[in-house]
């Protein structure tokens, strides 16, 4: 299936995350990519333009994960026990302990027809397996609000 992830958080929150910038060096110096691109252990994410979800967090940045998307989508069909396993799934558990944030698992040229607010892990993972299911897949958002 031709999905993606993603993550809307404050930029505040990339280093809690672990989330670290790749750039460019040129002549000794550190120079930011165009889209900037960012990693988390094994998982590459690329900066997206303004989304529609998040817009009352300060500072947000909106980043899109482009890799291991295969891994989850398998592990969500055919080895739920499996998922939390998937480097994706670990990362977005991590986001999920932020104070705001919003997760939207969506399908190219597809609207997206849920939002939900979770507040335990095993809701999240069954959000992932709802949203990637092969059978009936649905956009979703996750998002929680600062309080």
């Amino acid at each position: 299936m031709d999905f993606y992830i993603d993550i809307v958080i404050s930029e505040n929150d990339l280093d809690i995350c672990g989330i670290t910038e790749i750039m460019n060096t040129w002549e000794g110096k550190s120079i930011r990519k165009n889209p900037r691109e960012f990693t988390k252990g094994s998982i590459k994410l690329v900066e997206i333009g303004p989304k529609g979800h998040g817009e009352e967090i300060d500072k947000k940045i909106a980043l899109c994960i482009t890799s291991g998307l295969h891994d989850i989508e398998v592990k969500c069909n055919l080895d739920k026990e499996d998922l939390d396993n998937s480097d994706v799934f670990a990362f977005i558990k991590e986001i999920a302990k932020l104070d705001e944030y919003a997760i939207t698992i969506g399908y190219y040229d597809e609207k997206v027809l849920e939002e939900v607010e979770i507040d335990k892990e095993d809701v999240l993972k069954h959000v992932f397996i709802k949203a990637l299911n092969w059978d009936k897949p649905i956009g979703i958002t996750i998002k929680k609000d600062r309080v």
